[in-house]
């Protein structure tokens, strides 16, 4: 491994993962990968490219623009081949190995599902790239389906991050009973957060928990009067 050498390193990171975002790297063309013995190590939160040391210097030259690209773009191939087209260009592929990212990540580009980076391979060795994914916002709604009619139902964090108001229910087949809360502000998305839900009942001889700890609403739900931004969690009671 002598004759091996850090070419970059790629740090990403996301709103939404804290860390071990679900992503591999790779290079697609396997002249470029066998002409440079280039492979990605990961480390960390970083993505190192290695390579042939003796022809570092010829690599700078040769790529003088980093594109990534989404692996799950129907477009792909397509894409790759009009950016490889424009010359000292490098493109990495970004595989994204969970389902839940689509649903927490804004688009890389609207149209395109690209990200580029120019001129990050300068004279400085060993550069470092950055990027970091935005996620996105929304409004946390449960519903609690009932046979019995409760009075006085509060849902409060109890650290006070978020605040609950009540809501009309608008679907008749969920019950008369039914009861629905979201926060009137959007939510920015994480997959671990240190929320502390709780439904009480409140009354003149004080709290009740009726239920506790609650989890946050999977990223994938729908709220079904607010589907747009609100996701929603349901609950028996």
């Amino acid at each position: 491994m002598s004759d091996q050498m850090e070419y970059f390193s790629i740090s990403l990171t996301h709103d939404y993962y804290s860390r071990d975002i679900p992503i591999t790297l790779s290079i697609k063309s396997r002249d470029l990968i066998d002409k440079y013995n280039l492979y990605f190590l990961k480390r960390g939160d970083d993505y190192i490219l290695i390579g042939k040391s003796i022809l570092y210097n010829r690599f700078k030259e040769e790529y003088k623009k980093i594109h990534f690209l989404l692996e799950d773009d129907p477009h792909t191939v397509k894409k790759y081949k009009q950016i490889r087209n424009d010359g000292e260009s490098l493109v990495i592929f970004l595989k994204v190995n969970s389902t839940s990212f689509h649903f927490v990540t804004l688009p890389l580009d609207q149209d395109q599902r690209i990200v580029r980076i120019d001129t990050i391979i300068n004279s400085t060795d060993q550069a470092k790239i950055a990027y970091h994914f935005t996620g996105i916002r929304k409004c946390f709604q449960y519903i609690f389906i009932s046979e019995r009619k409760y009075n006085d139902l509060e849902l409060i964090e109890e650290d006070g991050a978020l605040l609950f108001d009540k809501d009309l229910i608008l679907d008749p087949q969920l019950g008369e009973n039914t009861i629905s809360f979201s926060t009137a502000d959007t939510v920015l998305l994480k997959k671990d957060t240190g929320y502390k839900i709780s439904l009480i009942a409140r009354s003149k001889y004080g709290l009740k928990t009726i239920i506790s700890r609650l989890d946050v609403p999977h990223p994938s739900s729908y709220s079904p009067n607010k589907p747009k931004n609100t996701i929603t969690k349901y609950y028996n009671l």
